[in-house]
């Protein structure tokens, strides 16, 4: 059975471990507020998003192809995947 003071010692250790995730978590908030997307990014985004589903839907249309309610979005969800622009 441990000892008070190996008790009193391994609460201390994961107190200190919980303050040190605690202070991760707000630091981690704070840079996102500083560097994180703003409305303006994002709105930004959504055009160009919104900009190039057309484009390859009127691409589609143009050879042809229904694209469907479901396929338009489909290829909406998989431009959003990626953030390279």
């Amino acid at each position: 059975m441990p000892s008070k003071s190996d008790l009193h010692r391994r609460i201390e250790e994961l107190g200190k471990k919980i303050d040190a995730a605690n202070e991760k978590i707000r630091l981690q908030h704070v840079l996102y507020q500083e560097h994180g997307p703003t409305g303006a990014d994002l709105q930004k985004r959504y055009e160009l998003l919104q900009k190039r589903l057309n484009e390859e839907v009127a691409e589609a249309e143009g050879h042809g192809h229904d694209v469907t309610a479901l396929e338009r979005s489909f290829r909406a969800w998989m431009d959003g995947l990626s953030f390279d622009n």
